[in-house]
């Protein structure tokens, strides 16, 4: 379980599938534009691709589908690049809709921790939006566990920096 200190800090939210997700922005390495991704060959749809960040090779997820959400196709699209230890991923989201929810916005009542929240780790109720904060560690854990039942020789090393 995360701690409180640990839940509250700025956030990044973006829209997905008419969901407001939220990323701890220290866990942001980058965002960056691109048009397109390098293919892996016969991997699952979840993972799109990889780019080539500053010499870094980084795997792409759609995190719609990790997620079980309604994917919006075609580009450009915006990567954030996140780290949670030492497992860097980008995450692949439309280019609009984007903002920051600062810890100044996110008054104690607004923040609710949830236990077993899959891919999350708690809800933000803010105005009229309800921000679901994805728990970077279970969504680096299940793209390791995805790229691992695909393909038992692929070294789980290639997700590390």
């Amino acid at each position: 379980m995360q701690t409180y200190d640990a839940l509250y800090n700025d956030k990044l939210v973006f829209s997905l599938a008419g969901e407001y997700i939220g990323i701890d922005v220290p866990s942001i390495k980058g965002i960056v534009d691109v048009d397109e991704f390098f293919p892996v060959p016969m991997s699952l749809p979840v993972i799109k691709g990889v780019i080539n960040q500053q010499g870094e090779i980084i795997p792409v997820i759609e995190p719609a589908l990790l997620l079980g959400l309604e994917v919006k196709s075609g580009a450009p699209f915006r990567i954030v690049i996140i780290k949670h230890d030492d497992v860097m991923l980008g995450l692949s989201i439309d280019v609009s809709g984007m903002y920051f929810l600062w810890k100044e916005e996110t008054a104690d009542e607004n923040l609710k921790p949830i236990n077993n929240g899959g891919y999350f780790k708690a809800i933000i109720e803010t105005g009229d939006r309800r921000i679901k904060l994805l728990d970077l560690k279970a969504v680096a854990e299940g793209v390791e566990n995805i790229i691992k039942a695909q393909n038992k020789n692929f070294p789980s090393s290639t997700l590390h920096s």
